[in-house]
């Protein structure tokens, strides 16, 4: 089994209001401050994971998409650019794992990140290409 961490960039989230419901803004600063973290932007990365069983390529977690890698000017949405330079295939992958199933959109958002997934379903080693997300 080999297992590969990738960088799919950073989120950059100002904190306001409405970043942490039920906690005032100051506290959350004042959080982030104690962490050595910039109190007035939460920097929060995102690493999908790659999972090669042998006989499955599976990733967990999927990105945030090309859409979000020009719209940031690849600060994130790095994914697919980050799979190729550790030698991924994107079509190779057969199994999506979603760990956080929080947004509707999610399961379309995986069929475009590894648009051919579930076309491959029923063909050969793509018979079992499927995104999991529950």
């Amino acid at each position: 089994m080999e297992i590969t961490v990738l960088s799919d960039g950073v989120a950059r989230v100002p904190v306001t209001e409405a970043f942490v419901l039920n906690v005032k803004p100051d506290e959350v600063k004042a959080a982030l401050g104690d962490a050595f973290m910039d109190r007035d932007v939460f920097i929060g990365p995102y690493n999908p994971i790659v999972i090669n069983t042998g006989s499955r390529l599976i990733v967990v977690d999927m990105g945030t998409g090309e859409a979000n890698y020009k719209a940031t000017d690849g600060v994130a949405g790095q994914l697919l650019v980050n799979m190729a330079a550790a030698g991924i295939d994107p079509k190779a992958i057969d199994t999506v794992l979603i760990s956080q199933p929080r947004r509707p959109h999610q399961r379309a958002a995986a069929r475009r990140q590894f648009a051919d997934l579930s076309q491959r379903r029923g063909a050969g080693a793509g018979a079992r290409a499927q995104i999991l997300d529950g």
